[in-house]
């Protein structure tokens, strides 16, 4: 960095001071490698827990003809990722109703999976 200062000329006129950064492209080129580096990890993260999430619901959900089983899905995109359940009953099982008591096999796997993916993230972009 080059700092040179030019005395103000006449009266009222203040000086003036030019800054010159001398490497600035090779810091913006690291600080645009570590924010890519970033997103894609970011992004690695928030895919694995959606996983963790449909691989434990699988591991649990209950079973009587498979339909419940096979409807659970994660869709990845980009930065996004999202665990679907398509049975039209899957929340009555999850929740239950006044005729059948609860049954959980997702719900209880978010907070942990979202806490395990926060740690993940800390621990790979803090370095």
């Amino acid at each position: 960095m080059a700092i040179t200062f030019a005395p103000g000329r006449g009266r009222g006129r203040a000086d003036k001071v030019n800054v010159r950064i001398i490497g600035l492209d090779k810091l913006q080129t690291k600080f645009n490698r570590m924010k890519s580096t970033s997103d894609s990890v970011m992004t690695r993260q928030i895919h694995l827990a959606a996983e963790r999430i449909a691989e434990r619901a699988n591991r649990e959900v209950p079973v009587d003809t498979g339909r419940l089983l096979r409807s659970i899905d994660v869709e990845l995109r980009n930065k996004f990722a999202t665990v679907k359940v398509d049975a039209p009953y899957a929340r009555y099982v999850e929740e239950g109703t006044k005729y059948m008591r609860a049954q959980p096999y997702i719900l209880k796997h978010i907070k942990p999976s979202i806490d395990k993916m926060t740690a993940n993230l800390i621990r790979l972009i803090g370095k």
